[in-house]
């Protein structure tokens, strides 16, 4: 094609692509914010910056205790949070950050990944178009964007970014490729603070500038890394909290990746540890999960349902094998890129996978943020293989659509179609009567019923226990600590006056257990169970007994 033709339909289809994309977010929003946890802890961190009381978990009795995770994130939300700082009235905008950052994501893949891309220029335009549509279209990052307050739409944003900047540096030269090298290094650094898994981005950009375009390029990449992420890394180590401060809190916020690391699974300390012995069954169990579920999840994701909590359907044996089937592409794709012409990406995506692996928790959230580049090995693999299938049937070169790489963005549309499909099924679902919404928005109109019965019959210097203790403050400005294991922090819990026990969660509860029956319910909510246990005078109370 003609530059001149490629501008008639490519203008008007990505204009197309941004009102719908911009629409579904708008469509898909809701109420729901802190019911995942680790968004209850961002909003929370954003208050505490915004009103001035640094960065520490206010919601405990004792000030000043800092969390362990960088504040990347809640930096962000804390600017939005002064110009509308009622919650949760301002919930709509600060989900505007990731919604923003979601669809800012999308542009950013037209206008780099055409250069990854094989074919004529509005070929690869077109490609690029589709798989930005795809990506901003996925209705797990949707579901994010729209009922979490969560990171991973503005970390895959800068992880975009930062890629292309690291490759726009290498075909710089002079005083610009430093000032390059810098914006990229500024871009990476503020990533790790965003995410810290982003270091397997560091590491790759690091060796990749290295290789490509020599020391002299190297050195202000690593010196704005350096200056962006050095100050967080030497003030949490300064202000990192003591043994009392982190069994007060009693919550994965204040434990060190270190300690995370050995456990079972990130963040359960009650579920224990684990040996050095361990570990190559974790990486065996992670990769084997990526392969059967977590790539299928990216791909064909209203078959899984992977980042909604609530919605982790059956595995069928179909689903392994779907899975597994996208995976020998997505491998494929990746191999046959890495022969053509490798960029970041493919030292990028390998060293992530390696930490992914290795880390205690399901992937499929640590690999999300690399979709856009999945999907392109899907397009290059499904090129490859167009092209071999007309070469042994003697197929003439053909036009148009007929040409191999629009084999790849043909799929990639078909993929987007079925996204919005489900996109929409979600969005009549989110309208329709209030038994028939999607389970995660019911489960949050239980949460907040309590939550609000908290904040008009708990006195107002009353301490809870509960599993969202961030969320809890949050609604009811009463201090709160974690749950955990009740029987082990019982005589600390006496000492800190916590009065009442929150059970509350993003699905139904199990009914009391016996150590619950032994104290007073004084609420509970009809369908999940989510309820309040006085546990009486501190003084006076009996023990828990397990």
């Amino acid at each position: 094609h003609a530059p001149g033709e490629a501008s008639r339909y490519l203008i008007p289809l990505s204009l197309v692509g941004l009102i719908i994309s911009t629409a579904v977010c708008l469509l898909r929003l809701d109420r729901v914010a802190g019911l995942m946890g680790d968004d209850a802890w961002y909003l929370l961190l954003a208050k505490a910056l915004a009103t001035g009381e640094g960065y520490t978990l206010i919601n405990s009795p004792s000030p000043g205790i800092m969390p362990f995770y960088p504040p990347g994130f809640p930096v962000v939300l804390s600017l939005f949070w002064r110009i509308a700082p009622q919650f949760p009235e301002n919930v709509v905008i600060l989900k505007s950050v990731s919604i923003a950052a979601l669809i800012c994501t999308g542009v950013v893949i037209f206008f780099t990944f055409p250069d990854r891309l094989r074919g004529t220029l509005s070929q690869r335009q077109l490609a690029a178009l589709v798989i930005g549509l795809f990506t901003v279209l996925s209705p797990a990052f949707l579901f994010l964007a729209t009922s979490t307050v969560m990171s991973e739409c503005l970390y895959t944003l800068l992880l975009v970014a930062a890629v292309a900047a690291v490759e726009r540096t290498v075909a710089a030269e002079g005083r610009q490729r430093l000032i390059r090298a810098a914006t990229a290094g500024a871009l990476c650094g503020y990533a790790f603070l965003v995410r810290s898994i982003s270091i397997g981005l560091i590491i790759a950009a690091l060796f990749y500038l290295w290789k490509r375009a020599g020391i002299r390029a190297v050195a202000p990449l690593a010196i704005a890394i350096g200056l962006m992420v050095g100050p967080w890394m030497l003030y949490s180590r300064l202000h990192a909290p003591g043994p009392d401060l982190i069994a007060e809190q009693n919550s994965y916020i204040v434990q060190s990746y270190v300690e995370q690391f050995w456990q079972r699974k990130a963040g359960y300390s009650h579920l224990g540890n684990i040996s050095i012995e361990d570990l190559p069954e974790r990486v065996a169990f992670n990769l084997r999960h990526i392969a059967e579920f977590d790539f299928g999840a990216m791909i064909l994701y209203p078959l899984y349902r992977a980042a909604e909590p609530n919605e982790i359907r059956l595995r069928y044996w179909w689903h392994d094998w779907i899975s597994l089937l996208l995976t020998a592409l997505i491998i494929t794709g990746y191999i046959l890129t890495l022969r053509r012409r490798p960029s970041l990406a493919e030292l990028m995506i390998p060293a992530t996978i390696a930490i992914i692996a290795l880390w205690p928790f399901l992937p499929f959230r640590f690999l999300l943020p690399m979709l856009p580049w999945f999907v392109l090995y899907l397009v290059e693999s499904t090129t490859w293989l167009f092209e071999k299938t007309r070469r042994r049937s003697g197929q003439s070169p053909g036009r148009r659509f007929t040409q191999p790489i629009a084999s790849g963005a043909l799929l990639v549309t078909a993929l987007c179609l079925f996204e919005m499909a489900a996109n929409v099924g979600y969005i009549r679902s989110l309208r329709s009567d209030p038994r028939h919404r999607p389970s995660w928005v019911r489960a949050f109109d239980e949460n907040e019923e309590i939550m609000i019965w908290m904040k008009n019959n708990l006195p107002a210097d009353s301490i809870q226990a509960g599993q969202n203790p961030a969320l809890t403050f949050l609604y009811t400005s009463r201090k709160s600590v974690g749950s955990t294991d009740p029987a082990a922090n019982w005589e600390l819990w006496k000492r800190l006056n916590v009065r009442y026990l929150v059970r509350m969660f993003h699905r139904r509860l199990d009914d009391s257990t016996p150590a619950e029956k032994r104290f007073k319910e004084v609420f509970r909510t009809p369908e999940t169970r989510q309820r309040v246990i006085d546990l009486g005078d501190p003084a006076t109370r009996v023990d828990w007994k397990e």
